[in-house]
């Protein structure tokens, strides 16, 4: 837009521009606006160089009208003298106020002149097509200029010498500036919508495995500790039924003690005509008891045993795999993550935590927070993370409607 202003409302002949610029990869110093200077002479029929200060250098006039700018629509707005909500309201104040500086008399030179353009959306072609892979090196450049399409010249310096301002000549700075070099920019094709989702998780995948062999630097919650207090709790809830002991080892078995640990001088052998089923027949729902029991009476009443009748969000491990998302439950609160691996009946989980700030809001911790969960301990297994922005940082969680705190 600057260069149809320069050449066709101003009438000036342009044959090469040189910008200054600072380091900005997301506007200047990146592979999008490399792209974009190689396609110079084809877009606009100049040559196009670009220069880029230092690292805390390149602060110019140009800023300087920009805090001007600022100043006056924020002064404007504390003092209700404008209402500037959008884009389109600053333009607006800008072309009404005192900072719009036109010349009163076109032949007479002017030091000061600010114009106001307005852009609207969809006036400049943003989907250009030109996707291409990132120039090795591009931080250490200051340099760069156009020599054709998907094709620059590159220098990790400047130089503004005679020879190298017409491009006549040897530069006379060759000493202490290395030579022009051509480098292609390599050109890839556009990913589709859910080509790029799927990218995305593969991407997303291979950062939790690395993160996960990687080892931790602390740990975060003990998860042994908090299997052995998820025991007990079960444990108190019905002290009729015994703990399940582990399997015998095979020396164990092959080799058994002398004495039995516990004798029963009641039992009897039973015949062939007795029933040696060790549980009672249940009773139907629909019997009433032979002897009514007060209210206060709850003796006969037993609870379910949370080993063997696991409440009806606890997840089997059976239906869990690698990368499926969870929802943990721990003494503090309840935890999203990635099962990693499988370890027999427990799961190695790559935890993410609560974002300080936001709600509802989780990312990965730094070390990884791994730790290996029972499957009494997981809550949920429909949901899915979903990444906030494309830096992958942030993540919310959907399919889980209860509270994260317990």
């Amino acid at each position: 837009m600057a260069v149809e202003h320069l050449t066709g409302t101003r009438g000036l002949c342009l044959q090469r521009i040189i910008q200054w610029t600072d380091g900005c990869a997301s506007q200047y110093k990146s592979k999008g606006p490399f792209a974009d200077i190689s396609h110079a002479f084809q877009d606009y029929g100049v040559a196009f160089e670009r220069h880029f200060f230092g690292s805390r250098h390149g602060k110019g006039p140009s800023d300087g009208e920009s805090a001007v700018i600022k100043s006056h629509a924020f002064n404007a707005t504390k003092a209700g003298r404008a209402d500037i909500a959008t884009a389109e309201d600053l333009y607006n104040y800008c072309q009404t106020s005192a900072l719009n500086k036109q010349p009163h008399d076109e032949d007479q030179c002017h030091h000061l002149l600010r114009t106001f353009f307005w852009v609207a959306e969809g006036e400049i072609l943003r989907q250009r097509g030109r996707q291409v892979q990132t120039l090795k090196g591009t931080r250490s450049l200051h340099a760069v200029r156009c020599v054709e399409a998907n094709t620059v010249a590159t220098r990790d310096l400047s130089c503004m010498c005679d020879a190298c301002l017409s491009g006549i000549g040897e530069c006379s700075n060759i000493e202490s500036v290395a030579p022009w070099q051509n480098q292609v920019l390599k050109a890839v094709a556009p990913a589709q919508p859910a080509a790029r989702r799927q990218q995305i998780q593969q991407r997303v995948r291979r950062q939790l495995a690395v993160r996960a062999n990687r080892p931790p630097a602390r740990v975060v919650r003990a998860a042994a500790a908090n299997r052995q207090l998820f025991v007990s709790d079960t444990s108190d809830t019905d002290s009729s039924s015994p703990p399940s002991l582990p399997p015998p080892s095979p020396e164990a078995a092959a080799d058994p003690p002398d004495e039995p640990q516990s004798t029963m001088d009641d039992v009897q052998e039973p015949s062939d005509t007795d029933n040696i089923h060790p549980l009672p027949s249940p009773t139907p729902a629909a019997d009433p008891p032979d002897e009514p029991q007060s209210p206060m009476d709850v003796s006969g009443v037993s609870s379910p045993d949370p080993r063997t009748a696991p409440p009806v969000d606890v997840a089997q491990p059976r239906k869990l795999t690698v990368n499926d998302c969870v929802v943990v439950r721990y003494p503090d609160r309840k935890y999203p993550g990635i099962i990693l691996e499988c370890v027999g009946t427990a799961f190695k989980v790559n935890f993410l935590r609560p974002h300080k700030t936001k709600s509802a809001t989780f990312v990965y911790p730094d070390p990884p927070d791994v730790q290996i969960v029972v499957p009494e301990m997981v809550i949920a297994t429909a949901i899915e993370l979903l990444p906030c922005n494309s830096s992958f940082r942030e993540w919310t969680v959907t399919g889980f409607g209860g509270p994260w705190t317990n």
